[in-house]
């Protein structure tokens, strides 16, 4: 897995927000992101590939 950081938008980046640490990032003032867009499957739509034909 390829792991990304991305700015925080909560705190923009800076770990505070109104002179407290941010809840969203932990204060870190980043978020870490799974960068594997490739292998994320959905099984819902997997499921729909299985057959073209429907089933009645």
């Amino acid at each position: 897995m390829n792991i990304k950081r991305q700015t925080c938008s909560l705190c923009n980046g800076e770990g505070r927000t109104g002179g407290h640490e941010c809840p969203a990032c932990d204060g870190k003032g980043y978020i870490e992101v799974i960068a594997d867009s490739e292998k994320q499957i959905d099984p819902f739509w997997d499921k729909l590939k299985l057959s073209d034909e429907p089933d009645f």
